[in-house]
């Protein structure tokens, strides 16, 4: 393990590793509690369903608001701050735009075309938007994170890529990945410091080997439970017949088992993408001053935990979704672990303590002449001597 360490030491700040006597660990942990988020989650829902989904943008950002401040990073909390009245007209803008490209696609099925290929052309720059805006909004330590990405790399990464990979029969879709996952994380930043994303093309690949393969032994299990269920109620007329009364709804113990076993099957391809991707991104994503991440995220828990979520779910007509919830978010924060190079304390300074520190220096030499301590604290703070975190 020490050596694991010393490796990533040496690629996150190119020092020998001989140098780092330590490396500190911050320990990722989220506190939310079912019964916390319930009262938000009931609220977001009442909010949405008498708007008619238009507050939805504002529903998410107090769902945001409380998921983040209940995961930890050591002794520190994430924060989330959006709480613009912008959303819900961005909301009825792209609901008015959705129901005209539909109207004038049933009307006129070409000019619909056009419409839904312009929609598709303005995504890269929606998505653009979205990921600054809620960039902006997250602070950590008092200090904010940026994106400082180019639109024109957006439209590149998001929209010529994935259009390339179509027309070469997704032969690129590692490199796709690659630069879509690129353009989020490489131009993020952390006050001053940027993050880096050197995400392995091979790794890429694995995972999207390995969903692949877990996609196909669910297409064999449910096609093999079908021929199960067939040969056991004796025929084509009496699976006919279990056909009708799962859409009726009258199901008995066999159709409660074939329920749990689709839904276990189905949730086992997405369960091994988020995990793979989940390793794979916490293990290239890196803070230029020698901060990386690392995750323990198995694809067999995390479907496990889908599976029965799902489960809870239908059983208690959808008033579960806060247990459910919480448990992914407490999972994923269980696995997520935070690598500091350099001291933690570093990173995000605070303040008052940087005001007090130069109050320090200045009040050493009171023999000599000038100005007084906070003339000089305010002369420096004007001509940008001192870099002070930005406030939340």
């Amino acid at each position: 393990m020490l050596g694991l360490l010393k490796r990533r030491a040496e690629e996150a700040s190119g020092t020998k590793a001989n140098n780092h006597e330590s490396v500190d660990t911050l320990a990722c942990q989220f506190t939310g509690t079912v019964s916390g988020y319930f009262e938000i989650w009931v609220v977001n829902l009442l909010v949405k369903v008498c708007s008619l989904g238009l507050m939805r943008p504002w529903a998410e950002a107090r769902r945001r608001r409380y998921f983040y401040g209940h995961t930890w990073l050591g002794r520190h909390s994430l924060a989330y701050t959006e709480r613009s009245l912008e959303s819900p007209l961005r909301t009825a803008g792209g609901l008015a735009a959705m129901i005209l490209i539909v109207a004038v696609f049933l009307l006129q099925p070409v000019f619909g075309l056009v419409l839904a290929l312009v929609g598709v052309a303005a995504y890269p720059w929606f998505r653009h938007r979205a990921i600054i805006r809620r960039a902006t909004a997250t602070t950590f330590r008092g200090r904010c994170f940026s994106h400082r990405g180019d639109l024109r790399d957006c439209y590149l990464r998001l929209l010529g890529w994935p259009l390339l990979t179509v027309l070469l029969a997704f032969v690129p879709l590692g490199h796709s990945l690659r630069s879509s996952w690129g353009h989020k994380f490489e131009n993020y930043c952390y006050g001053d410091e940027r993050f880096s994303a050197k995400l392995a093309l091979s790794g890429l690949w694995r995972a999207v080997a390995l969903t692949a393969v877990a996609a196909l032994l669910v297409v064999g299990a449910v096609l093999s439970h079908a021929v199960a269920v067939f040969f056991v109620l004796g025929g084509e007329a009496a699976a006919r017949d279990f056909g009708l009364a799962s859409v009726a709804g009258d199901w008995s113990a066999a159709h409660y088992v074939t329920f749990a076993v689709l839904l276990m099957m189905v949730s086992l391809p997405y369960a091994v993408w988020q995990a793979k991707s989940e390793k794979l991104l916490m293990a290239g994503v890196r803070l230029d001053v020698g901060v990386s991440f690392d995750s323990e995220m198995s694809a067999l828990r995390l479907s496990w935990l889908y599976v029965t979520n799902a489960i809870a779910i239908a059983v208690s007509l959808g008033f579960a979704i806060p247990w459910a919830a919480i448990r992914v978010a407490r999972y994923r924060a269980s696995v997520t672990t935070l690598l500091c190079y350099a001291s933690v304390d570093d990173l995000a300074d605070d303040r008052a303590e940087a005001m007090l520190s130069l109050q320090q220096v200045t009040a050493e030499k009171p023999e000599k002449p000038g100005p007084s301590a906070n003339e000089e604290l305010s002369d420096a703070l004007d001509a940008g001597e001192i870099d002070l975190p930005m406030a939340a």
